[in-house]
């Protein structure tokens, strides 16, 4: 899950995700939470990928919009509650941005969806 290059001139404003690049803590998956404004908090998932394993990676967002918990195959890493994106439209994706070398990347995406969840 991954909303953009994570530059400061180019992040995307109101979206949360999970991403992970060689230069960002050590190239561990990395959650993110950025507010309307481009204001981004970070949060290191202490997880370094690995070449041909499968990840399952989970988040879930409250009802009140005050934080969003992040999880790596069902196990709880962290969560972030500053810098929340506003009630807008919400976008899912997954993308790979190489940027450094020349041997091609793979990612294989056997599920990908954004799922509501409020507690009664």
């Amino acid at each position: 899950i991954y909303g953009g290059s994570q530059t400061a001139s180019t992040l995307i404003a109101n979206q949360v995700g999970i991403f992970c690049r060689d230069n960002v803590n050590s190239g561990n998956f990395t959650a993110y939470s950025t507010n309307s404004g481009g204001t981004q908090t970070t949060l290191d998932l202490g997880v370094l990928p690995v070449a041909g394993q499968v990840y399952t990676l989970e988040i879930v967002g409250n009802k009140q919009n005050t934080e969003y918990r992040y999880f790596i195959d069902g196990v709880y890493k962290g969560r972030i509650t500053t810098n929340m994106p506003t009630a807008t439209a919400v976008y899912v994706n997954a993308l790979v941005i190489k940027s450094v070398g020349t041997t091609a990347r793979t990612v294989k995406v056997s599920r990908i969806g954004a799922t509501n969840v409020y507690a009664i």
